[in-house]
């Protein structure tokens, strides 16, 4: 029995010997009935995914803008927001840039301290014409006085 096996096993090796050696119809020339037969084509398959994408060219040259405009501030100053980019278009009134507006803020605050020193000098000012004025006035009253009492010393003076 184990002799039967034995060549059962010899006979498949054989025959597998055999079929695996011989040609296959794929590998074979093709025959003249099967001349118009596809030839098959190799191709890679893989699974679509998505992946973000540049949206650039490179390209060497000059640019030259349609229309050049000079664009100039009336006030000096620091710009704490552009509200537009190179080759936006732009219309008449349209806000450019925004101004920081904490320098502003501390010339508009200067202006009010200087206003209010001028209105104390100013003040001190009418308070000493005030004063000069009273004095003159006692100052003139003595002269009277004084001339009153004797023309001698009023005409010396005078």
């Amino acid at each position: 029995m184990a002799t039967d096996v034995r060549n059962c096993l010899v006979a498949f090796g054989i025959v597998l010997s055999a079929v695996a050696c011989s040609k296959s119809d794929a590998e074979s020339p093709p025959s003249k009935a099967g001349a118009s037969a596809f030839k098959p084509i190799p191709i890679n398959v893989a699974k679509a995914e998505t992946r973000p994408v540049q949206r650039s060219v490179d390209t060497v040259g000059s640019l030259v803008a349609w229309v050049e405009t000079v664009v100039k501030t009336e006030q000096p100053g620091t710009v704490a927001r552009l509200r537009v980019d190179l080759g936006d278009s732009v219309t008449q009134g349209k806000v450019l840039a925004e101004y920081d507006t904490r320098e502003f803020q501390l010339a508009v605050d200067q202006a009010e301290a200087d206003l209010l020193s001028s209105r104390q000098s100013y003040a001190r000012a009418q308070a000493t014409v005030a004063s000069s004025d009273a004095s003159l006035r006692s100052a003139s009253r003595s002269s009277r006085i004084f001339c009153a009492n004797g023309p001698r010393s009023c005409t010396a003076r005078n």
